[in-house]
């Protein structure tokens, strides 16, 4: 079978495993039996160039195909080395490939004919490529010199280079005016680059596995190795917030108009989409076997992710999740059929604190602060932040979770770990009787939305009245 033919047999393959108005695989689109290393998408949103590895003989490919049906729009352009990055210029009339490997040079293509424009030396291993905002200069890292190399992109020729001063580069992302690079290194930093200077602005240190920029270009996100979401403030270079992932991500994109951010999990074969004013996951879809570099359609309707694994680009709808933040989700009707009901109310993102001891053991307390945890979750109405996540962001912060007893201090901590709602108490003895007094505060308001108290007359009765509590702030704490 063609790979046309099979692309129009696989383009009817629909995966319903996301939640209602979430993300979902809408089809697969084969890629010539090679495996997709990076992708680009034109302007209109109608054309994929995908670049693939080569099969042993050290000839990687562009790949021209329809985003539709996979359908072959232009040969095929025979690049050399093994491609691992595609970046078209701002306004999409051409593009440059990366490839490492003998040659290590990138290729200028145009898009509308998949003619070669020409190529250019740029040294040992460029692994990434960004445009500027005029789309006149281009800027390539080398992968392990940390070396920047400057491309006139009308002339397409190196005009200079200067040395980024890391190593293991694999990612670069540019910001909206084209005044900042930012690189991700295995060094465990992430690179702010100055291009116009030639130096390096600043370094934070994360181990970073791939960077996107805001469409306004204010914040900086990056997918780390630890299983989160850094946001970082661009003009200042400050971690902002941290969004907990369900597993350690790959390739991350933007929603055109913000406000969504995708990420790709490989090893779980799906790509989620990330809600940034609730700072957290928002849905997920099935991707294909290993998801690794995506790409958002210009609408922001779609979602393209190179899946190595299977081979295949696999084609995700966005369903809503497209921003801006609180843009309503866009609710699918089956055939012939009923409207779907609305939705249960999500459930809302909650950090809980350690249990302040009065007048008890610290090992107690802890005790307690797990029944709590578990409790609220079973409720329904909450999604608890995990107390690693939680213990690694005040890590960072050089604060402790027992030191928060009071709302100013529940709101300064809600805001760095991103949540709506900090749940903060205490246990203690009194009277005779076990005392666990929580409190949910709102972010936003910094106000208490709910607060509980349960009385135990026995440690062993500690755990149900704390089941009995968490009841109560499941239905007046949201």
């Amino acid at each position: 079978m063609s790979p046309a033919a099979l692309g129009a047999t696989l383009a009817l393959l629909v995966v319903g495993e996301a939640r209602a108005g979430g993300p979902v695989l809408a089809r697969l689109l084969p890629t010539a039996g090679l495996a997709p290393r990076d992708l680009a998408v034109s302007p209109d949103g109608g054309t994929l160039y995908v670049a693939v590895a080569s099969q042993g003989e050290n000839l990687g490919r562009l790949l021209f195909l329809s985003a539709v049906d996979g359908a072959e729009v232009l040969p095929d352009l025979a690049v050399g080395g093994e491609p691992g990055a595609v970046a078209l210029e701002p306004g999409g009339a051409w593009g440059y490939v990366a490839n490492t490997g003998p040659g290590d040079r990138v290729t200028k293509f145009r898009s509308a004919t998949g003619a070669r424009v020409g190529d250019v030396k740029t040294g040992e291993s460029p692994v990434a490529v960004a445009f500027g905002r005029a789309g006149t200069e281009a800027y390539v890292i080398r992968g392990w010199s940390g070396v920047v190399t400057i491309l006139d992109a009308t002339w397409n020729q190196a005009t200079g280079a200067f040395d980024a001063r890391g190593n293991g580069f694999s990612r670069l992302a540019a910001g909206p005016d084209g005044r900042w690079l930012w690189a991700t290194g295995r060094a465990g930093k992430l690179y702010r680059l100055d291009p116009r200077n030639k130096l390096v602005a600043a370094a934070m240190s994360v181990t970073a596995l791939d960077v996107a920029v805001s469409p306004d270009g204010r914040e900086v996100y990056a997918a780390c190795a630890d299983a989160t979401v850094r946001v970082f403030t661009a003009a200042t270079d400050e971690l902002s917030r941290t969004i907990p992932l369900p597993a350690v991500p790959r390739g991350l994109a933007v929603a055109p108009g913000g406000g969504f951010l995708y990420v790709s999990f490989p090893r779980e074969g799906r790509v989620a989409s990330i809600d940034l004013a609730r700072g957290g996951v928002a849905g997920t879809a099935k991707a294909g076997q290993a998801p690794g570099r995506i790409a958002v359609s210009p609408d922001g309707r779609f979602v393209f992710a190179c899946d190595e694994g299977g081979k295949a680009v696999a084609v995700v709808e966005t369903n809503g999740h497209v921003g801006p933040p609180g843009a309503a989700a866009l609710m699918r009707l089956e055939a012939g059929g009923a409207p779907p009901e609305a939705p249960a109310p999500a459930a809302l993102t909650l950090a809980v604190m350690d249990l302040e001891a009065q007048g008890v053991a610290a090992s107690s307390a802890a005790v307690a602060s797990e029944w709590l945890r578990d409790a609220l979750v079973k409720t329904g109405a909450f999604t608890i932040l995990e107390r690693r996540n939680v213990d690694k962001v005040l890590g960072e912060q050089a604060l402790q979770q027992t030191g928060c007893t009071d709302e100013a201090c529940a709101v300064r901590l809600g805001k760095l770990l991103n949540v709506r709602r900090v749940a903060l108490g205490s246990i203690g003895r009194f009277e005779g009787s076990y005392v666990v007094t929580v409190r949910i505060v709102d972010i936003e308001s910094g106000t208490v939305t709910a607060s509980e108290t349960a009385r135990a007359e026995a440690i062993a009765t500690v755990e149900s009245g704390i089941r009995d509590l968490a009841t109560r702030l499941g239905t007046g704490g949201r």
